[in-house]
This record gives C-alpha cells, sequence and structure tokens, in this order.
C-alpha cells in the first residue's frame, strides 16, 4: 500500500526538491533552538549551566553565518532527558541538542542538562510544582529498558560519560565511565530519567510516638519472614516501595514484561509474600487466558497469605462450613488496610478464575470465606480469641459505603456461580441475590454486572424480550466492556430476535441509526455478520443521509464476499445524496459532489461496465480490444514534494461532451495549498463521503472492472492533494485507493479487460490469496514455462496468521473462508500472509507475555495457520504455494525476515504446499 508520507521520503532520497526541504527545515530549526536558549539564558540561575548555554547560541550563530556546513556537527549531539511524574498528565520527555566540544570531558555536566530541562519544564507546565534536584533522584537507562535503570551517585559528571550498565567497580552506582559514540551517531543510546525520591522527609514538628501494640496483635501482625506488617506498611524500605510504584505503573500501561522483571527480580526476592507482586503477577495471566495458572500460582498463594491462611475442614452443611470458616477467619485478621484490601481482591480475581475454569462450587467458597474476611475486617465480628482472651479486631472497612460496594461485588459473582451450576436450588440462590441487588428496576441507576445476569436468567426463562431491554441499558453503561458485547450478541442470535431488537429500538426514533450502527459493528466483530448487515440496513433507513452508515454497510457486505451488493448501497446512496460534497471549491481548491461521481458511475456502467465475456469468438474480442485501446485514459504516477499523484490523461474521444468535460482541479502545488487554506482539516463529514469514493474504486478493481477506473481516479486525485488523509479515520480506504491508483500506472503485463472467474479450476489462472499485499499482482500476467497465466486476487482484509484460531469469531476468519469458497476447487493457489502479525501482532503480544520469546510467538502463529491449511487442502483440493511474507515497513523487516526463516523450515516439512 502506498503512504504518502513515504513517497516523499523517497523523493527526497531520489534528490527531487532535497535542496529547498533542508534549507526550509535548517531556517526554522535554528531559529526555534536560538529563541530556545536565549530564553533559557535568561531565565537559569546556574552558572554553569548559562556559560554552556551562551557558547551553545554562539556555535548556533557560526553554523547560520556558515551557510549551514557545519549543520551536521552541531545535531550530532542529542540527548533525551525523561521526567517520570506521579500523574502521568505531568510526565514529559524533552530531547536536548547538546553543544558541539572536541573532548568528551568538555561536555556539560549532568546538572547542567537537568537544569535545563527544568527550566523548559517549567515553561511547559506551569501549573506543575517546580523541579528541584534535591527532591528527585536521577537515572539513566539505557535502549528505553527500564531493567537497565541505574541511579547517579553524582550530577557533575559530564553527560558524554555517563555509560550503560558495567561492573560494581565502575564509580557511579555501577555504572562504566567511557565514551558512549555520542559524537559519531545522531542520537544516544541511552536516556536520563528523573523521578521523585519516595518517603521525602518534612520538615515540622516531630509526630508523636507511636501507641505501644499489645504482643498478642503484635504476634499476629508479624510476617513470616519475622518483619512487622506495619512496619512493612509505614516503614517499608523507599527502594523497595519505588520498585512496586513503577511495576504498578507499568502495569496500567499494559507494559507486562517490564512490571513483570520487576517483581520477580527485585520485589519478590526482598519480600516473598509480597500481595502487590502476587496480584500482579496473577493479573498478567489472567490478561492472557491463563484462569487456572493464575489461580494456583498466585492468587490463591496470595488469599492464603494475606486472607484465609487455610480452607474450612469439610463439613455436612453450608451452616457448618460459615460456622467454621468464621471461626477461623477470626483468628487471622488482616495486617494493615492496604493488605486488606489486596486480600479482598486476590480473592475475587481467584473466584472469577474458578468461574472462568467451570469450578462453580469452589468459587462459591472462596466467596463464602471473603464474606467472613469482610466482617472480620470491618470490626462487625466481634474479637479474635487468642488464649481465652477476646482481642477487639481493627476496622480497616468501617465505611458502609466502601463495605456495601464490597459486598456487592461479591454477591455478584456468588449468583453467577450459583446459577451456572445448573442445579435448581442453587439457582433459586443465585435469582433471590440478584432481586436483592436489584430492588427497583425503574431506578436511574442499578447494578450493571447484575442486570446483565438478570438478562441471562430471564432469556433462559423465556422472557426474551425483556432480557434484550436490560442488556441494552447495560450495553449503555458499559460501551466497551467486551462481555457486555458478547452477552448481547449471544442474545441476537437466536430465532425472532432481530424482530425483538427492532420492538427495543424503533427505527424512526431519535438516534435510533447510532444504536443500530454501534449494534451491528459489535455484530460483525464477533462474527455475527448476517444480524449486522441487519442492523446496517435498519441504520440507514433511519438515516439515508449518513456517509458513515452507507460505508459500514458496504464494508460489511465485502466480508460476507457479496460485492455487488456493497456497490449497489454506495451507488444507490451517492445518487440520493447528489449535493453532498467534498473539498471547498473557490480559489482553485477542488471540490466533488456525490451526484457528480455518480454520473460517472452511471455513464461508465460502473459494475456492469464491460468484463470480457469468453463466449464471444475469438474475431470479434481481437477487434473490441483494438477499439478499447484507441478509448483508454492513460494512468501516469507523478512524485512531487506536494505529494504523489496520479495524472490521468483522457483521450481524444472524451475531449468534446464526454466525461473529460467534467472540469477538475489541476495538479500540482498550487491546488495542493488552495485545498489546504480552503479546508485545513477535513471534516469527519466529508471525511466518509469520500471514504465512499474510495470504496467504489477498491471494490471495482477487486472484481476486475478496470476500465470504469481512470475517469473515477481523475476527479479524485485532487482532492487528496494537501491532505494527509493516512493520518485520518479514512487511512485504510485512502491506503487501498492510493495503491491501487498506483498500479493502474504500471502497464507492464496488466490485464485491463480480464474475464469474468469460470466455475471450474481453470488451467490459465493462479488465485493469489492474501491481504492488502495481494493488490500488487492483481490482474497481471506472468509467463510460466511458456504459457500464459493471469494472476486473481481473492482479497481477505485485515487477517493475521493468529485471526485462524479455533476459538476466534472475529470477522476476518469469517471472510478468510467466504473467500476460499468462492475459489473453484483444486484451483492453484497462493497464499500470502503473516506480514500483519509481525508488523503489530507478535511484539505486542511478547510485551503483554503471551509469549516468553519472539520466536515462541511466531512459531505458534506460523503453527495455527499451517493447521488451517490442511483442513483447506483436504476441503477444497487447492495446489497451494506459500509466498514469503512481504518486508514492506523498515521497522519490522528484521521480524520478516525471522518469521520468514522459520516459515520457510514449516513449509519445507509439510506436504501439503510448496
Amino acid at each position: 500500500m502506498i503512504s504518502p508520507l513515504k513517497d516523499i521520503v523517497i523523493a527526497v532520497t531520489l534528490g527531487v526538491g532535497a535542496g529547498m526541504v533542508w534549507q526550509n527545515y535548517k531556517n526554522e530549526e535554528m531559529d526555534r533552538i536560538s529563541r530556545f536558549y536565549s530564553w533559557n539564558i535568561r531565565y537559569c540561575q546556574c552558572p554553569v549551566c548559562v556559560d554552556n548555554l551562551r557558547a551553545h547560541l554562539a556555535s548556533i550563530s557560526i553554523e547560520e553565518g556558515a551557510g549551514g556546513c557545519g549543520a551536521v556537527s552541531l545535531f550530532s549531539m542529542r540527548l533525551y532527558v525523561h521526567y517520570e511524574a506521579p500523574d502521568d498528565a505531568d510526565a514529559w520527555t524533552k530531547r536536548l541538542t547538546l553543544p558541539p566540544v572536541d573532548e568528551p570531558s568538555s561536555a556539560p555536566s549532568v546538572r547542567a542538562v537537568l537544569r535545563c530541562f527544568f527550566a523548559a519544564y517549567a515553561a511547559k507546565f506551569r501549573h506543575a510544582a517546580a523541579l528541584e534536584l534535591a527532591d528527585l533522584d536521577v537515572f539513566v537507562e539505557t535502549d528505553q529498558d527500564i531493567a537497565s535503570r541505574r541511579r547517579l551517585r553524582s550530577l557533575d559528571v559530564s553527560v558524554a560519560l555517563v555509560g550503560g550498565a558495567g561492573g560494581a567497580g565502575s564509580g557511579l552506582n555501577g555504572l562504566r565511565m567511557g565514551s558512549l559514540g555520542l559524537f559519531d551517531a545522531d542520537t544516544c543510546d541511552f536516556e536520563l530519567v528523573v523521578t521523585r525520591k519516595p518517603n521525602r522527609k518534612v520538615l515540622g514538628p516531630a509526630p508523636p510516638p507511636p501507641k505501644p501494640t499489645p504482643v498478642a496483635a503484635r504476634k499476629k501482625c508479624t510476617q513470616h519472614n519475622g518483619t512487622s506488617h506495619e512496619e512493612n506498611e509505614g516503614g517499608r524500605d523507599p527502594k523497595l516501595r519505588s520498585v512496586l510504584e513503577l511495576a504498578a505503573a507499568q502495569m496500567k500501561q499494559q507494559k507486562f514484561r517490564a512490571a513483570r522483571e520487576l517483581h520477580r527480580t527485585l520485589v519478590l526476592p526482598a519480600e516473598a509474600t509480597n500481595p502487590e507482586a502476587l496480584l500482579a503477577l496473577g493479573d498478567i495471566l489472567l490478561a492472557n487466558g491463563r484462569h487456572a495458572e493464575a489461580a494456583k500460582s498466585y492468587f490463591l498463594k496470595c488469599w492464603r497469605l494475606h486472607g484465609c491462611p487455610s480452607p474450612p475442614p469439610a463439613a455436612s452443611s453450608d451452616a457448618t462450613i460459615k460456622i467454621k470458616a468464621e471461626a477461623l477467619a477470626l483468628t487471622a485478621p488482616a495486617a494493615s488496610k492496604a493488605y486488606a484490601r489486596l486480600a479482598f481482591t486476590s480473592a475475587l480475581r481467584l473466584a472469577g478464575c474458578y468461574l472462568e475454569t467451570r469450578k462453580f462450587h469452589t468459587a462459591v467458597e472462596i466467596l463464602d470465606e471473603l464474606q467472613v474476611f469482610l466482617r472480620v475486617n470491618s470490626g462487625t465480628a466481634g474479637g479474635a480469641i487468642n488464649g481465652g482472651a477476646t482481642v477487639k479486631n481493627r476496622a480497616f472497612f468501617p465505611d458502609a459505603k466502601e463495605r456495601t460496594w464490597m459486598e456487592t461485588q461479591m454477591d455478584v459473582l456468588k449468583a453467577r456461580a450459583l446459577y451456572d451450576t445448573k442445579n435448581p436450588d442453587d439457582q433459586e440462590k443465585a435469582i433471590s441475590l440478584v432481586m436483592h441487588l436489584l430492588p427497583d428496576l425503574q431506578a436511574p441507576a442499578v447494578n450493571l454486572d447484575a442486570l446483565l445476569l438478570y438478562a441471562k436468567i430471564a432469556h433462559d426463562r423465556g422472557k426474551k424480550s425483556e432480557a434484550l431491554s436490560m442488556a441494552l441499558r447495560v450495553l449503555v453503561g458499559k460501551s466497551n466492556d467486551r462481555a457486555v458485547k458478547k452477552a448481547l450478541v449471544a442474545l441476537l442470535k437466536g430465532p425472532g430476535a432481530m424482530e425483538r431488537l427492532q420492538q427495543a429500538v424503533p427505527a424512526r426514533s431519535p438516534s435510533s441509526g447510532a444504536a443500530y450502527a454501534f449494534i451491528a459493528t459489535i455484530l460483525k466483530d464477533f462474527g455475527a455478520m448476517e444480524k449486522s448487515l441487519v442492523c446496517f440496513r435498519m441504520a440507514q433507513l433511519s438515516d439515508p443521509h449518513s456517509a458513515s452508515y452507507a460505508l459500514n454497510h458496504a464494508h460489511a457486505l465485502e466480508v460476507s464476499l457479496r460485492y455487488a451488493e456493497a456497490y449497489d448501497v454506495l451507488a444507490l446512496f451517492l445518487s440520493g445524496n447528489s449535493m453532498l460534497s467534498v473539498g471547498g471549491g473557490g480559489n482553485g481548491a477542488a471540490q466533488l459532489s456525490a451526484g457528480s461521481f455518480a454520473e460517472i458511475l452511471e455513464r461508465t456502467g460502473g459494475w456492469d461496465g464491460k468484463n470480457e465475456d469468453i463466449s464471444t469468438p475469438q474475431e470479434e474480442m481481437e477487434k473490441a480490444e483494438e477499439d478499447r485501446k484507441s478509448a483508454m485514459w492513460p494512468v501516469e504516477w507523478v512524485v512531487a514534494l506536494e505529494g504523489n499523484y496520479a495524472k490521468v490523461t483522457p483521450p481524444p474521444s472524451e475531449l468534446d461532451g464526454g466525461l473529460a468535460s467534467l472540469a477538475v482541479a489541476p495538479f500540482g502545488h498550487r491546488t495542493a495549498v488552495a485545498n489546504k487554506k480552503a479546508a485545513p482539516v477535513v471534516s469527519e463529514v466529508e471525511l466518509d463521503l469520500l471514504a465512499c469514493f474510495f470504496t467504489i474504486v477498491k471494490i471495482l478493481f477487486v472484481n476486475g472492472r478496470l476500465s470504469v477506473l481512470p475517469p473515477l481516479i481523475r476527479v479524485l486525485e485532487p482532492l487528496r492533494l494537501g491532505h494527509e488523509l493516512h493520518r485520518t479515520s479514512i487511512r485504510n480506504e485512502q491506503a487501498y485507493y492510493a495503491c491501487i491508483a498506483q498500479l493502474l500506472s504500471i502497464t507492464e503485463g496488466f490485464v485491463i479487460h480480464p474475464p469474468p472467474p469460470s466455475a471450474a479450476a481453470p488451467a490459465d489462472e493462479i488465485y493469489v490469496c492474501g491481504d492488502s499485499h495481494t493488490l500488487a499482482t492483481a490482474w497481471r500476467e506472468i509467463n510460466v514455462h511458456g504459457q500464459r497465466i493471469l494472476l486473481r486476487p481473492a482479497l481477505v482484509t485485515g487477517l493475521k496468521h493468529w485471526h485462524l484460531r479455533k476459538e476466534s469469531t472475529f470477522y476476518p476468519k469469517l471472510n478468510f473462508w467466504r473467500v476460499l469458497a468462492s475459489i473453484p476447487a483444486k484451483s492453484r493457489v497462493i497464499f500470502l500472509f503473516g506480514e500483519i502479525d509481525c508488523r503489530e501482532g507478535i511484539l505486542d503480544a511478547v510485551e503483554k507475555c503471551k509469549y516468553e520469546s519472539i520466536e515462541e510467538g511466531m512459531t505458534h502463529t506460523i503453527g495455527i495457520f499451517m493447521e488451517v491449511l490442511a483442513d483447506v487442502v483436504e476441503k477444497y483440493e487447492f495446489e497451494t504455494y506459500i509466498h514469503p511474507i512481504v518486508p514492506v515497513l523498515d521497522e519490522t523487516r528484521a521480524l520478516v525476515i525471522q518469521y520468514n526463516q522459520l516459515f520457510q523450515k514449516r513449509v519445507a516439512k509439510s506436504k501439503i504446499c510448496k
């Protein structure tokens, strides 16, 4: 696919306008840096820093006077400083450009660099507290690897001498001294990281002495390693607390691997029973669907250590279990409020894991223990018995609202567990709990988790309309919750479900279009395509003027391989909304209305445009081919600074009253400037309409209606000039369109009038089944052993190898099987998938600890594809070939090479493909 940004980079590499680009950039950058350092000299109070800044400013003036000859040396020394604020909104990273020096020791000190950074930070974050070195710790981090972070003991060392991790005797708290190659590369391989010091002492009167603690209480608050929980909470090692805070921040950002390493290597070796570490490590497994392992290895351990020490003994009745559990819990109150909260959370997670693994009775037992634990630590269950004396428990949860919230969480899980046992008595208990949680269903605020369970119960008991209404209410309150979406899809799959939905959401009601479009998207994501199409039709019926609804309706039809219907949806929308337009028009700006685009479709034949009829006699075919050549619209791909574009030249036959009579803005710099001036930011409405235009071009191309495309591209290309559409919500549609426009300019081997697909396996065709990269080979003829072979595209949009796993319901998997069903049995098929796995799948999965290594992730996803391919070959008897993954991006090239090596080994061992 073609990216305008990539095209500009290629153009500059080839030398097109390179001098102009550099001159403009240099002047702006010099001026910006000069103003930055002048400002710092004015406000910075550090003499050393001021001297360095003055020298740097003087060097900028010298460089400007030298005509940029020394610009390379000026920008060759760069350093990144990052402030890791307690609040993410106040965090900031800045690149500082250091003055050029002859010797590393002559470079500014770390202290001088930090003062420059502090001044810039104060200017940017005026609301934030000023940064002071006395309040901060400074670390060196290598290659953005948090595990490599080391604290600097001295800030007066030259920044050019600070290196990576070294031996213990390196002199800087484990840092080696020596050159980093700072003078040879464009960027450093380390950065300075600034954090707030933990547990900073505050001047003021001394706190009152602590009250003496009874001996019995001290014994109960003692950890297994002999240290007090109270000491741990109030006087924990500041370093350990800093690590825990950092790990929590990593978990919040879903950087699970970094968080896991912190807990495994720093927290647990120092405190083997730390509940925060146990909970976080369990959450990482939970996020990867490993419920049984999370329960056994971490949540149960955390609960037994900090909540209920051991499960209650077996008994003959629920009452006996409750009594024994209560007696057991009364002897083990939590050590602190923080630990009590963590223990509570671990028990909830544990019960949830047992629910997912269908251990419903075990989940109920854990929740019974947790109920008693909450009573004990709320100060409502009397006292603990110790040596015949009653010791009053501390009330860690005295707030009634907090207790109510916690009890609600437990009751919802317990109701789910009881209901899923399928035992009638247990289900009655579950219904009683739900009714207790939902005393008034008409109340403006209700417990949505309980309401979702109630919807399931109602559906199972034949109250399907009521169940759907309740599920829709939950969806409004939890629109991003995957479990809620999954439950809604389950309710909409049965017979009569869409009629019930239309009763619940009348098509003509306010906002019904948005509701139907949202529900349709949910159904599509879970693979319920037919139901999704019904909802998209309802959305369009509710608002026939919405380009967004028409576009998404067409995309859903594409997934179902109903291209003719998708084309009709868009063509009818354009003809019915002819006054809608894209572009400002006037003063040289481009503009195109929906009506004008629809007129071109009608005059060229659109979907019904000429495809070669294989039943036509050879003589007539040859004559028709000559006529077509005389009526060809040549397409030329132009590389320009204002953006690459396809220049279409109308044939002479179209100049007088033909399609070429429709006026279009001229290509070039003026149109790009006029477009940007008329509409600096393209509105969402215009973007959706433009995406409709682009999608029609894609549909026609994929289906071989190629001769229709040049007149469409001629009127669309001026609209793209001056706008970075690849950075908008229609970047996918823009990418497909731009790729097709460029492909039409490459005439070698291109068949402009391909024959329609045949029902039997063609001897002179090979299908190329893959993601968007299949477009590059589409409708090209190649010579194989002296025979001309047509490459016919079999496009599957957005498919990863990962999507093909058995449990997946994501729509690209459905699209994959629909495409294969459209290919004649025993055909020759080249498969081209895996690039998206390399680009966005594998690295993210490794970072989130789904795999221990990149190679493990690659091996697993390749295995998924090869297993599916075996089923494909068995079902359709294809002669299959595997195309190596295309390394389209420099950033992922190394990953693609590694993936291809593993892929090739697996294919070489296979007997089903070549």
